[in-house]
């Protein structure tokens, strides 16, 4: 059984690939796994029947200093033994996957370390503009808006300085993991952009199925992508923004 990993940051569409993914026969195609905080319920899509890897730990009797070892490495092995075990009992299964943030993998000493080996295939997710993704998280923090159907954005006065400092980090995240999936084997390691999966859905979606290696299927999703509105006409300081960004070398932002 083909086994991939999506690496990606908040805001960049990765709920939808992965209900994208989940709409695919032949894939069973999981959110976070590791999640910091696993108290919650789990979100409502893809598959959820693998428990949460720190749920899991703790089940096990493994305790919160465990990772401080070696041996975390073969904790992971024996956590994805059982997902993978589970998956082969299911019909038509030919790949499994989940998503992982660069804040999980942060948290959770040595995994990059197994993913790397461990896996078959890495999706790295990204999208282009820091920015949209800084105005996303301040949406998600301030009016609840985690998935937009409708594309409609209420307007929102934006922290300036956090929204600078927070594209700043943005960038620093995403270089660190570019750089390290940048040695992998060719082949092991796709780049895929949101805004090319809204701009031709289709084609970048055959693509993923191509770089897991499964057949291509039409997609469906209960997830619609698409902002309506530009900054200028929902950011009500946006000519403040525009002016932080340009002292810090970012209008480029405001093109993308």
């Amino acid at each position: 059984m083909k086994k991939y990993l999506i690496i990606t940051t908040q805001r960049t569409g990765s709920s939808w690939l992965v209900d994208m993914l989940s709409s695919n026969q032949q894939i069973a195609s999981y959110p976070e796994l590791f999640r910091l905080t696993p108290e919650t319920n789990y979100p409502s899509y893809g598959y959820s029947d693998i428990m949460f890897y720190e749920k899991w730990s703790k089940s096990k009797g493994y305790h919160k200093f465990y990772n401080l070892f070696k041996k975390n490495q073969s904790k992971y092995q024996e956590y994805f033994c059982e997902a993978l075990k589970l998956n082969q009992t299911k019909e038509g299964i030919e790949a499994f996957g989940f998503k992982v943030m660069y804040q999980q993998i942060a948290a959770n000493r040595g995994f990059i370390d197994f993913a790397l080996g461990y896996f078959d295939k890495i999706i790295h997710l990204k999208r282009k503009n820091h920015l949209d993704v800084a105005v996303s998280k301040a949406y998600m923090e301030r009016h609840k808006i985690t998935h937009n159907p409708t594309g409609e954005r209420p307007d929102i006065e934006l922290d300036i300085r956090e929204t600078v400092n927070y594209i700043k980090k943005l960038i620093l995240e995403e270089s660190k993991f570019t750089k390290i999936l940048q040695q992998q084997a060719e082949g092991k390691v796709n780049t895929f952009f949101y805004e090319d999966l809204t701009a031709d859905n289709e084609h970048e979606m055959s693509n993923i199925y191509h770089h897991i290696g499964v057949t291509p299927a039409a997609v469906a999703s209960s997830f619609e992508k698409g902002n309506k509105n530009s900054l200028a006409d929902i950011v009500t300081n946006y000519d403040e923004l525009v002016t932080a960004l340009a002292n810090q070398g970012l209008t480029h932002y405001l093109d993308v």
